[in-house]
């Protein structure tokens, strides 16, 4: 969605529910706006809005029906509706209270009136809502805030937006009775609930959803710019996260570069993400609307330094999301009690989400994650806090059973966090050789996840890179195996060639391992990868050759589990080679082996073959 904050004050025309013309007066301040339905008189009523409508605004369909049901509801017993609107800054609260006044106004008979109502008293926002409908308070009445709106508001038909509200005070100035209306914009998740706003009272605003992002480019920039440079833009839309305030900010920059081509400027963002610049660029040089950062510096004020530097160490763990003991070890918080009041702090300052699907997890969104990066880095805690990160989950998977279910769930959940860790660990562990040797060797307890959840492409260069400690230490079985395993992801990645390539190599680094029998093993593995990756490529002779080397070397070792996994899978190919009676001979053995071995699950499929 949005809206663009921040634009010249000037005169502009806007059409009531008749089609008759009226007239929008903006003062200096920019920053209110009243409707009404009758021509308005320049001499008594000033015409003011917190943020403008454009015809930029995109999306929140269901926000806007949200709005309507609540707030224009006909029943006789309502009393002063109230919708609380949260959300981080530059999310477009601001854009969507605006937006529904402009559309809506001749609803509301009585006019709209909207304020800025952060860092001021309540009296100077209740006296300030008075001014703005030409009235004025007798001082012999000495009345309070909360009275003064209830006396001059009940009983009209009117929209009252509060805009950027911060404190629970602000439900003083509720105005009562069964007509007015009230919207409230606020980063704290936290005050709607205060102001006694029902849960389907309360919009809880997140990014843009990516096809209302790309619109709203389109808008800004036209369809054939962006119809032209479609990756591009679908790329531009997800490096800033989908944030209303940093599209407006990104369209403008490029409404200004007509002869940038949108791939160019793309890319040019994306290495500012990468070095940590890209807060930096989303602004409009001059226009602190348009400053994404100074928008976030905004709720950054509200913490305790104790609460800033945990919430800039945050930025180490998983863009997908993280748990609390995450936080926990990121943030160097050994209080779980803490760790959780502190996240609550962030989430009430919408610096901070729950993820969608598991409330338990937060989440940052991409261009507050780059906040919390460039914080952390000023601070001098990156470093630390990412040591502390993979420390966390180097002993957590060195202390748990992975073949425990409950245990695998918990892995599989926080994986992106674990993948992480491998990362930091490859480019900063340092010391022995022993402690090397632990850190590379937990990665390889967590291939079977790399490959339920398709991690290929980070599957890939996590084990290349710790393949190379595993050779520098002269780790000939760990080695064989991350070869093996970087085998198989590339060849679910279908990079057969490069499969290929490693199991040959692998292959070689066999005749390293001492232990005959471990070797003769590893090399019956290898022989069932490769034949893997010919079955994969359709390559069904080569495959049949490679499973019977194979089951040769099961039978010199006597693994005769391995063995009949492998005459199943033998027998499959010749039966789709057409060659039934070899086929049928593979299947026979393999059952004659399973029931020796008592094994129903393999005896079951041998009998389903045959």
């Amino acid at each position: 969605m949005n809206n663009s904050s921040g634009q010249s004050n000037r005169d502009r025309q806007n059409v009531d529910a008749s089609g008759r013309e009226n007239q929008q007066y903006f003062t200096q301040s920019g920053d209110i706006n009243i409707y009404q339905n009758k021509e308005p008189s320049l001499s008594s009523i000033p015409f003011i809005l917190p943020q403008l409508d454009v015809e930029t605004f995109t999306g929140r369909e269901d926000e806007l029906k949200k709005l309507e049901k609540v707030l224009l509801s006909e029943e006789k017993e309502k009393v002063c509706s109230i919708v609380g609107l949260t959300g981080g800054g530059g999310i477009g609260k601001s854009a969507l209270a605006s937006h529904f006044a402009t559309v809506n106004k001749d609803k509301f008979t009585d006019g709209v009136i909207g304020i800025r109502v952060d860092n001021k008293t309540l009296d100077t926002i209740a006296r300030e809502f008075v001014r703005h409908i030409g009235e004025k308070i007798d001082p012999d009445e000495e009345l309070e805030a909360g009275a003064i709106m209830q006396k001059f508001f009940a009983s009209r038909r009117m929209l009252l937006i509060f805009d950027n509200a911060k404190e629970a005070s602000i439900k003083l100035l509720r105005p009562g009775g069964d007509r007015c209306a009230v919207i409230v914009t606020t980063r704290n998740q936290n005050l709607p609930v205060s102001l006694d706003a029902k849960e389907e009272a309360t919009i809880r605003l997140r990014s843009l959803p990516p096809k209302d992002a790309l619109e709203l480019l389109r808008k800004i920039l036209g369809e054939s710019r962006i119809d032209e440079a479609l990756k591009a833009a679908q790329k531009l839309t997800k490096i800033v996260g989908r944030l209303p305030l940093a599209l407006q900010v990104v369209g403008a920059a490029l409404r200004g570069k007509k002869q940038r081509s949108l791939e160019s400027y793309t890319d040019s963002l994306q290495k500012q993400k990468e070095q940590l610049k890209l807060l930096r660029r989303l602004r409009v040089r001059g226009d602190d609307d348009f400053n994404v950062e100074a928008s976030l510096n905004l709720s950054l004020e509200l913490l305790e330094e104790e609460e800033i530097d945990f919430f800039a160490c945050l930025s180490v763990c998983a863009e997908e999301g993280f748990s609390l003991n995450t936080a926990m070890a990121a943030g160097d918080c050994e209080d779980e009690w803490e760790a959780d009041d502190f996240l609550e702090r962030l989430y009430e300052l919408s610096l901070l989400n729950y993820a969608e699907k598991d409330q338990n997890r937060s989440v940052l969104h991409p261009l507050v994650r780059e906040y919390a990066k460039s914080l952390a880095q000023e601070k001098d805690l990156s470093t630390t806090a990412q040591e502390r990160h993979a420390q966390f989950f180097v002993e957590w998977l060195k202390s748990d059973d992975l073949e425990d279910e409950t245990v695998i769930a918990e892995v599989a959940a926080n994986l992106d966090d674990v993948i992480l860790a491998a990362e930091w660990l490859q480019t900063h562990q340092t010391g022995t050789a022993e402690s090397k040797k632990k850190s590379y060797k937990f990665i390889l307890k967590l291939q079977f996840l790399f490959e339920q959840y398709g991690y290929w492409q980070k599957a890939i260069t996590l084990m290349a890179k710790f393949q190379s400690w595993a050779e520098q230490f002269k780790d000939w079985n760990a080695v064989v195996k991350y070869k093996m395993h970087e085998a198989r992801y590339r060849s679910f990645a279908e990079e057969f060639e490069q499969a290929e390539e490693i199991l040959c190599s692998a292959q070689i680094d066999l005749k390293n391992i001492e232990d005959l029998e471990r070797s003769k093993r590893q090399e019956a593995k290898v022989l069932n990868v490769l034949a893997s990756i010919f079955q994969r490529q359709g390559k069904k002779e080569e495959a049949v050759q490679t499973f019977r080397s194979e089951i040769i070397i099961e039978e010199e070792i006597g693994d005769d589990r391995s063995l009949a996994i492998g005459l199943n899978r033998l027998g499959g190919l010749l039966q789709q080679q057409g060659k039934l009676e070899e086929a049928q001979q593979a299947f026979e053995r393999q059952i004659e082996i399973s029931e020796e071995l008592k094994d129903q699950s393999q005896l079951a499929i041998g009998l389903n073959c045959l």
